[in-house]
């Protein structure tokens, strides 16, 4: 962690993600066209907030509470402010498509149409939506809506008021890793596979914009059970072996064991890819890697071997000034700090 002179007069974003095996805090310094790092915190719980059977955060309210306190009371933060990330996986998205009509007509079709898409009451739910130009005409328009159930609002409510932070809004991480990975400039189609710990989502960018994300119900934690239980070793060996030789590694079928788990998740994100052309996109030019499961060895030459496409890990600080001290360590960590930045980035 690291604690800056405070600067006064200039701006402070402060960026929340609360993922299934970390908490990691960014805090940037908007000083006119310059965006500096101003401090970064991550907290990874002890085993025993290891939930076995799904290898993620078992936290309480009150517990991910205490975790914030310690890392401000540890950490230097200028922001009495923030903007916190929601969990794909506790989200409903669909791209809907409807005939061409007014805004205001629009408004309310979306407002009736979405119902037939959320498994709960309509108002149980917010839900926000955005329309889709690259996929849209002049007979049809295709929209994106995204709905959180209350409840997973009313929960990050009550954290940030254990904390004492003022939320100023909360957005679906898939946004926020689009925001700090993706020029808004940009006219490629661009995939991010985000490899969390307990799922991957997918999502495809174009123009710089979000136009459709899906959540694979697999992720990192999944790959080192499955290694564990090929290898008969236990789940921290195993964790190991991931992290030190990966899809490289030469012994005992290390990499065939691990391309098996993967495979599954590249056969989904193909799948989306599919579905995205069908609706009208273009084929992706280039497809970024990003969460812990980003750095596994080799694994972004198996993607590449897999899709024929262009195939980097992400580096979220790219366009951030970061302290020439902290330079290497990030490297090293910045997939997993993707949401983190892209929330602090938003203005």
């Amino acid at each position: 962690m690291w604690n800056p002179l405070r600067q006064k007069n200039k701006i402070y974003n402060l960026g929340i993600d609360i993922g299934t095996s970390s908490i990691k805090l960014v805090e940037l310094l908007h000083d006119g066209n310059n965006i500096k790092l101003n401090n970064y915190a991550q907290f990874f719980p002890k085993s025993d907030y290891i939930d076995n059977s799904s290898g993620s955060l078992n936290l309480l309210d009150f517990q991910i509470a205490e975790a914030l306190k310690n890392m401000f009371s540890e950490t230097d933060f200028a922001s009495g402010k923030a903007v916190l990330g929601l969990p794909v996986f506790s989200s409903f998205s669909t791209l809907i498509e409807l005939p061409a009509m007014s805004d205001a007509e629009l408004k309310d079709a979306i407002g009736y149409e979405v119902r037939k898409y959320i498994p709960v009451p309509i108002s149980e739910v917010q839900f926000d939506w955005t329309k889709i130009e690259a996929l849209s005409d002049e007979n049809k328009f295709k929209v994106l809506t995204v709905a959180v159930p209350n409840e997973i609002i009313e929960k990050y409510n009550r954290i940030a008021q254990m904390v004492n932070i003022n939320l100023t809004t909360m957005e679906l991480e898939t946004f926020s890793s689009a925001r700090a990975l993706v020029s808004q400039s940009s006219q490629e189609n661009i995939a991010i596979l985000d490899l969390g710990y307990r799922t991957t989502n997918v999502s495809i960018i174009s123009g710089g914009i979000v136009i459709i994300h899906h959540n694979v119900d697999a992720g990192g934690s999944g790959i080192t059970r499955g290694l564990a239980q090929a290898m008969s070793v236990d789940l921290q060996r195993a964790e190991e072996i991931k992290k030190t030789s990966g899809v490289s590694a030469t012994e005992n079928n290390v990499s065939g064991i691990l391309k098996n788990y993967i495979d599954k998740i590249l056969m989904e994100a193909e799948q989306v890819f599919q579905n995205y052309i069908q609706e009208g996109g273009k084929k992706i030019t280039r497809i970024i890697l990003t969460g812990g499961g980003a750095l596994m060895p080799g694994f972004a030459d198996y993607v590449k071997e897999v899709f024929s496409v262009e195939t980097e890990i992400a580096n979220p600080f790219k366009a951030i000034e970061v302290p020439s001290q902290l330079k290497r360590k990030l490297e090293k960590e910045s997939p997993g700090f993707a949401v983190a930045v892209g929330l602090a980035l938003r203005k």
